[in-house]
Parts: structure tokens; C-alpha cells; sequence
């Protein structure tokens, strides 16, 4: 039998007496396979699998199933984690942490202010004085 053709029991209008599978061409089989894509019955195939290959696919099967577990291990592990799994919650609360910054950073640029116009000089010059550049 060729590398392209398989040996398929198949239904023909033919009498065929006997029950044995015929030799189909691979465009017959690619009309088979494309003429019932999701129901290709595996156990009416009687395809030789070559033994290694089989074994090299099961190797890598189990190898995808162990970085699959792995993964949702990981998974699970980062989600005890976490101090809310919420999402809106976790939006809500970071928003209410910069408003309170926000508040806090107006009133230590209102102090700076006081500070210059106590002192005489820039707004500038007392932020060099903190350290504080511009984009704090």
C-alpha cells in the first residue's frame, strides 16, 4: 500500500463479496474526511500508526498536561494571593487612594507656598529645598 493511501472499509455500489477493506486514493480519502469533517468514525479506520510516533504524541500529551496543571497551580496560587479577587472593588479603592493623595499633595504645595512667601523667595526655590522636582 502507498504512503498516500489508507485502507478503509468502504460502502460502494459494487458488489464486493468479500468484506476486506479496499485501497483508497488520497484525493478519495480527502472526500471522505471533507464530506463528514466532525464524524469521521476513528474505529472504521484502520490506519497503521507507527508505534514510536504514537509514544512521541502521548509523551507530548502528557507534557502539555503537566504544563497545564502547573499553570493553573499558579494560578490558583496568585489568586489566594491576592487581598480582593473583586475587580470593581479593587478599581473603587485605588480610586479613593489618589483622591486621597490628591488632597494630601494640595495641601503640602500649599505649605511650600506659605513657606516662599514667608521666606521671600520663589516657589521654586523652597521645592529644591524639599528635594521635590516639578512632576512630584
Amino acid at each position: 500500500m502507498s504512503k498516500s493511501s489508507r485502507s478503509v472499509p468502504v460502502a460502494s455500489n459494487q458488489s464486493n463479496s468479500s468484506k476486506e477493506p479496499r485501497d483508497l486514493s488520497s484525493s478519495e480519502t480527502r472526500k471522505i474526511v471533507s464530506a463528514r469533517p466532525h464524524a469521521i468514525d476513528l474505529a472504521f479506520c484502520n490506519l497503521n500508526i507507527d508505534n514510536s510516533h504514537e509514544a512521541a504524541l502521548e509523551s507530548k500529551i502528557a507534557t502539555l498536561e503537566a504544563s497545564i496543571a502547573q499553570a493553573q497551580a499558579e494560578k490558583d496560587e496568585t489568586a489566594k494571593q491576592l487581598k480582593n479577587i473583586d475587580a470593581a472593588q479593587t478599581v473603587n479603592n485605588h480610586i479613593r487612594l489618589l483622591h486621597t493623595y490628591n488632597e494630601i499633595r494640595d495641601i503640602g504645595t500649599g505649605l511650600m507656598g506659605i513657606l516662599a512667601e514667608n521666606r521671600g523667595v520663589r516657589l521654586r526655590d523652597v521645592y529644591d529645598d524639599f528635594g521635590v522636582d516639578e512632576k512630584d
